[in-house]
């Protein structure tokens, strides 16, 4: 898996789709759902993340924060690690066992 950013420092039309609720796709037995283009008007300050399958390019998921950066707020590690984790809050799906581990205070590294 690729994992691909990209800020936008002004106003930005969009092109993206509406994605199902992954957990509820991942229950389903028809993974080739159709997903309905959507145009987005996001703010200035945009960060979207997008996970790539690693062969053929193609994108599996895509997330974004609309408006949170500003100049100031980019040399802050703190408020850059909230505006990501607010994205990928979004995207509910860890590696098995993950959790648990987490909570117990084992990452696994």
């Amino acid at each position: 898996m690729l994992v691909s950013y990209k800020i936008f420092y002004d106003d930005l039309k969009f092109q993206g789709f509406v994605q199902p609720d992954i957990e509820n796709w991942i229950q389903t037995e028809e993974n080739d759902v159709g997903y309905d283009p959507v145009k987005y008007n996001l703010n200035k300050g945009t960060l979207i993340i997008q996970l790539l399958e690693a062969r053929t390019h193609q994108t599996i998921w895509q997330g974004y924060a609309s408006g949170v950066f500003s100049d100031k707020n980019l040399e802050n590690d703190r408020y850059l690690k909230r505006a990501v984790r607010s994205i990928f809050d979004k995207y509910k799906l860890f590696a098995d066992g993950y959790i648990i581990e987490s909570r117990n205070g084992n990452t696994g590294r």
